[in-house]
């Protein structure tokens, strides 16, 4: 929209003569700054055409051989928001190349020569290497101030750095020093306001070393009282600079704005520096329009720029990479460390969180070079919740509420179930009153477990993580000493906790719980009451989320042979054990052993619930899910089908059942060779996971590696490369080394490796596999005899590579390994009874 009423101005500005064309200007953009550059620009643009075109010269404009003063004009090199700039060439008291700065003709308003005579007396009180120097200053005959300062011969910052590679250490050491620069300007009282890549040149200075040099303070703003009571006050509201680089501060058009809104732009600077992207882009801006973006700036935090990097296409990332003399999957994990806290500290929204001064976002920066611990952090879980509460005020306020009225409500159920349990002891008349208050008191308990089952993810949705875990920590604390005298109220609520943080991915904080609960129910109800059968099968499936199948296979055996026993067949919750056996032996690769319980539960549940019964979902979609894993695609397809539109029906779009049946559907076409068809489903479960579940839930490591397990396939190994190492990085902090999906992803990572011919890079991501895997499952495992097999493959290709470095024999030596190990079982077979 802004183009097209750029245009229209400019048509009509151009017909005007310069003194009446200010003031029109001035008329139709208002406030709009950024509207009134694009103007300015075509305007300008319109005038150097007319020159071109026509051989008389546009008044006020200087061409090659004109002399002002001392100064001969020798070319021109361009405009800034006011100035026309020219190379010019001083005669005395030396001779010497300059940059020629002059008020644009029809632009020497009182409040445009106030700014320009701003920046001149600016740039006079700084002296510093990295500052472009004033060296003389004056008016035309006609009035229209200048100054002259020195020539840089250089390029634009990231032009500069782009064309030279510079990898990202030069590029840090290049910052720090244009952070020196800024702090020098903060110090003599002047702050630029429209720090942006285009305002830095750089040259080569001594030992080839790059020199920036800082231009165009002609928006700064005096910190000192001296210029600000001069001619830098700007009109409340009215936007100033460029907006991509821009502090949420002065997006807002705030005339409270300190140094901190520059150490925000060079955050912005930095930013784009190392990850070749800006926090919120130009292509936003013409996507959503202006005010979404300002938007934006103003309330959202700024992605990380690991993120940004895997959020676009692959070719673009690589070659932002190669940029940086180093491929994607090593740039993103250079990122990933600490490096990226230093930009999101400067960018944070709140100045009083972001660095101090320029100096001391300069002194992290070389900290991180030094390889010393940072002042910046990373984002935190406190932080995150802290930001949380300030935007979302009434929820909070409403979540604590809900806490209060959780802890009134088990303090009432308290009191109701102790006054039951006396009124047990009166005599026979008073029993029915004993009853009554029995019902009372397991009503309020009710309404506690169900408020606290509220948050679980299933029920509460894409509501925020924070806030659940909030709810949930709180009413965690101190639930034995609550319930000490009420010994069956506390496993009830321990397992809805428990149940709880499971749905959340929480598996630590679960398992206490839990286990707790199991617990009290053996002692008080016995190993065949339904609340103990239904901890057991819980134990089971945290177990099994867990990876640790050995332990978990006792839960889920107990719990359904007893359920069978003692609950029936074709009782849900004998159902639910069937699949939870299934699901448990599908895990180890026991797909025959699977099947006959899947089958057994998908039956029952089809005769006794319906077809859209969720539980019966849940059955359809095991079923293809089984089916799948032993490569039996066109059988499996009906059944993950089935179980998806079945899901979106009843459960909706976002819950994560029907997440899982989106995600294993996509997961089927990938394994056809369908990836075109598989992509769109990938697409949908990871965000959708992302955005209900969060980055860190272990669902939505499956959906991250099934994205790069896609991405392989269509030999985009970089893109590949980014998604693996995500789930990598977070399946080690989240799952721990030894879980089964932590294992995958470390598979994953060093097969693209190998896949790109880097096998030296793969080998420690292979042996690492091995090793996990032989000490957790033993050698007779199959992942641990593919674990072998892949070694063995990878010293093959390697010896290909390069026959002389000896890998046949490391091959060679796999394979012994592998034909002992599988030797060695068939002995025992054939010795078993």
């Amino acid at each position: 929209m802004n183009d097209e009423r750029a245009n229209k101005i400019s048509s009509e500005a151009i017909k005007l003569a310069p003194e009446d064309c200010d003031a029109y200007l001035d008329e139709q953009c208002g406030d709009d700054a950024d509207l009134r550059a694009e103007v300015d620009q075509l305007v300008l643009n319109h005038s150097l055409t007319v020159k071109d075109q026509a051989p008389q010269r546009i008044a006020g404009e200087y061409q090659s051989g004109d002399t002002v003063g001392h100064f001969t004009i020798r070319d021109r090199l361009g405009a800034g928001g006011m100035g026309d700039v020219y190379l010019a060439e001083q005669s005395v008291p030396v001779k010497r190349q300059v940059a020629f700065k002059v008020i644009k003709p029809g632009f020497d308003t009182r409040s445009t020569l106030a700014r320009f005579q701003a920046e001149r007396q600016a740039l006079a009180r700084m002296d510093h290497p990295y500052i472009a120097k004033v060296l003389e200053a004056g008016a035309t005959e006609t009035g229209r101030p200048w100054f002259a300062m020195e020539y840089i011969k250089g390029q634009e910052l990231l032009e500069y750095c782009d064309e030279n590679k510079l990898n990202t250490r030069q590029r840090l050491k290049l910052f720090i020093k244009i952070c020196e620069a800024i702090q020098h300007a903060h110090q003599k009282g002047i702050m630029h306001r429209d720090l942006k890549p285009g305002n830095i040149l750089v040259s080569r200075g001594e030992n080839d070393e790059p020199q920036p040099k800082v231009i165009d303070f002609g928006i700064a703003k005096a910190i000192s009282s001296d210029l600000t009571d001069m001619t830098l006050h700007t009109v409340i509201g009215q936007l100033v600079g460029t907006l991509t680089y821009m502090s949420p501060e002065q997006v807002r058009g705030s005339d409270d704005i300190d140094t901190r809104t520059d150490v925000y732009s060079l955050g912005v600077i930095l930013y784009k520096m190392i990850s070749g992207q800006v926090p919120f882009s130009g292509e936003t801006i013409s996507a959503s329009g202006q005010e979404a973006m300002k938007k934006s700036i103003r309330e959202l935090d700024p992605p990380k720029p690991s993120t940004q990097l895997s959020s676009i296409d692959v070719d673009q990332a690589s070659a932002i990479a190669q940029l940086r003399r180093t491929d994607t999957g090593s740039l993103r994990s250079t990122l990933r460390r600490e490096l990226e806290w230093i930009p999101l500290k400067a960018l944070r929204k709140d100045r009083g969180e972001r660095y101090a001064s320029a100096d001391d976002l300069a002194q992290d920066v070389q900290r991180y070079l030094d390889g010393e611990a940072l002042k910046a952090g990373p984002v935190t879980r406190l932080y995150r919740l802290r930001k949380f509460v300030k935007r979302n005020k009434v929820s909070v306020i409403t979540a604590a509420s809900f806490v209060l009225v959780l802890i009134a409500a088990m303090v009432v159920a308290l009191v109701l179930l102790a006054e039951a349990e006396r009124q047990r002891f009166i005599a026979d008349p008073a029993r029915d009153e004993a009853e009554q208050e029995t019902a009372r008191a397991e009503a309020v308990k009710d309404f506690v477990t169900t408020m606290l089952s509220s948050v679980n993810p299933k029920k509460a949705g894409s509501m925020d993580k924070e806030l659940m875990k909030l709810v949930l920590s709180e009413a965690a604390k101190g639930v034995g000493a609550k319930f000490e005298d009420q010994p069956l109220v506390e496993p009830e609520i321990r397992g809805v906790i428990g149940s709880t943080y499971m749905a959340l991915g929480q598996y630590n904080e679960a398992k206490p719980h839990l286990v707790e609960a199991l617990t009290i129910y053996r002692k008080f109800l016995g190993d065949e009451h339904p609340d103990t059968l239904r901890s057991i099968y819980a134990m089971g499936v945290l177990l099994r989320n867990q990876g640790k199948y050995e332990e978990a296979t006792p839960y889920n055996v107990e719990a359904l042979e007893t359920r069978r026993r003692v609950l029936g067949d074709e009782h849900p919750d004998t159902l639910w054990s069937l699949n939870a056996m299934g699901s448990l032996l599908k895990r180890q690769g026991k797909y025959e052993e699977a099947m006959p319980y899947f089958t057994e539960a998908l039956e029952a549940q089809r005769r006794v619930q319906g077809d859209e019964h969720p539980d019966t979902l849940g059955s359809i979609g095991n079923m293809g899910h089984l089916l799948s894993e032993q490569g039996k695609y066109e059988e499996a397809m009906p059944y993950c089908v089935e179980a998806m539109e079945g899901y979106r029906r009843v459960r909706g779009n976002e819950h994560p059942d029907t997440l899982i049946s989106i995600g294993k559907l996509g997961t089927l076409l990938s394994q056809q060779g369908k990836y075109e068809e598989a992509m769109p489903y990938n697409v949908e479960a990871l965000e959708t996971r992302r955005r209900v579940l969060g980055d860190e839930h272990p669902a939505t490591l499956v959906s991250i590696n099934s994205m790069g397990w896609l991405l392989l396939k269509k030999e985009k190994y970089e893109k590949a490369m980014s998604y693996f190492t995500e789930a990598l990085e977070t399946s080690r902090r989240v799952l721990g080394d030894e879980h089964p999906d932590t294992l995958y992803a470390i598979r994953a990572v060093g097969y693209v490796l190998s896949k790109q011919g880097k096998y030296e890079e793969a080998m420690p991501y292979y042996t690492e596999a091995l090793e996990i895997q032989r000490r957790v499952r033993g050698d007779e495992h199959p992942r641990t005899l593919w674990s072998i097999t892949a070694l063995a493959e990878l010293h093959d290709a390697w010896h290909e590579a390069e026959p002389e470095a000896g890998h046949d024999a490391k091959a060679a030596e796999y394979r012994q390994m592998l034909e002992e190990i599988q030797g060695a079982n068939a002995t025992a077979e054939s010795a078993t009874p």
